[in-house]
């Protein structure tokens, strides 16, 4: 299940080229990196020309097409976090750029002689860029370093127990993964809960009007 960790700064301080060294790293330690980016302002992935842009105006859901060495997807539903983070369970890390106010820890960006970001702890690390948002490589060396260990705390056993209808039904696996990382990604966004560790969860009939339910 994957484990989240912010990329934050001002713009032009160099959170995306600190984000690319570290994939580029950590990919070849062998983890798998997912990326989240908080677009605030919208964002336009495929030409409203194309044959997959025009099947999306068209209602078409989802929208998938299918490359030599690609996929790409593309689907209308609820923009939150919870979704995208649903998205990403099987990866062993996630580095989201943006999101200053999330629970998460984070790696706080700043351009050298310009301003640090306030940010909403905790902080997991300070990085200062060059003139031009570049990196250092032994910031770089001593990131990638810390978010292995990262990477590997999120990877410790995790017991999940599925009751439907009363009758145990079996979580192991993809499928166990999917549904730990899911609900754990969700939660850990909710403001007050910080590294969760057990989570219970009882989905059913809501109760009549008027009528409380322990």
């Amino acid at each position: 299940m994957a484990r989240v960790v912010g990329i934050v700064g001002a713009s032009g301080s160099g959170k995306t080229a600190l984000a690319s060294a570290l994939v580029a790293r950590l990919g070849a330690t062998g983890l798998t990196v997912g990326y989240l980016e908080h677009a605030h302002a919208g964002f336009e992935i495929d030409r409203s020309d194309s044959d997959s842009g025009r099947l999306h105006t068209a209602g078409a859901d989802p929208v998938v097409v299918l490359g030599p060495d690609e996929i790409f997807s593309r689907e209308r539903g609820p923009a939150t976090t919870e979704q995208a983070l649903g998205r990403l369970v099987h990866c062993d890390l996630v580095l989201a750029e943006g999101f200053h106010d999330a629970p998460w820890p984070k790696i706080r960006v700043t351009r050298r002689g310009g301003e640090r970001r306030d940010v909403t702890p905790p902080v997991l690390a300070e990085v200062e860029t060059g003139p031009n948002g570049e990196p250092a490589d032994d910031d770089v060396e001593r990131l990638s370093a810390e978010l292995v260990d990262v990477s590997n705390q999120a990877g410790e056993a995790v017991q999940i127990t599925l009751r439907v209808d009363g009758r145990d039904v079996s979580l192991v696996g993809f499928a166990g993964r999917i549904v730990a990382g899911t609900v754990l990604g969700m939660v850990g966004t909710l403001k007050g809960v910080d590294n969760p560790g057990t989570v219970e969860l009882t989905v059913g009939p809501a109760p009549p009007d008027g009528e409380l339910r322990p």
